[in-house]
């Protein structure tokens, strides 16, 4: 996994990125004093099984002292129900922050 830390530079974030053996994956950058999880997908075949539990310690423990917040985006695919999400989120300690809503148009 590369590892979280070093420059704390908004112009150059630094990113950690790690899989487990093609069960799913974490994308995150350190800006300032913020972790921000741009994506943690698990293959569909694995849900449940505790791959997105172990991907979020693994990205827990790299944190670097001085870091106040992690967030991101919440988004499921049709496959996985909000109330799955929502339930996920909230054992790990996430909170509903600023609301964004997400449109789209079929052209």
């Amino acid at each position: 996994m590369a590892a979280l830390g070093g420059g704390r530079s908004t112009d150059s974030p630094t990113h950690s990125r790690a899989a487990t053996q093609g069960r799913g994956f974490i994308y995150a950058t350190l800006e300032g004093p913020t972790v921000y999880v741009w994506q943690l997908g698990v293959t569909e075949e694995f849900r449940g099984a505790g791959i997105g539990t172990q991907l979020l310690g693994r990205l827990f423990k790299e944190i670097p002292p001085g870091t106040l917040s992690v967030g991101g985006f919440a988004y499921a695919p049709e496959e996985v129900t909000r109330v799955t999400l929502f339930h996920f989120l909230d054992q790990h300690g996430f909170t509903f922050g600023r609301r964004y809503i997400w449109v789209d148009k079929v052209i």
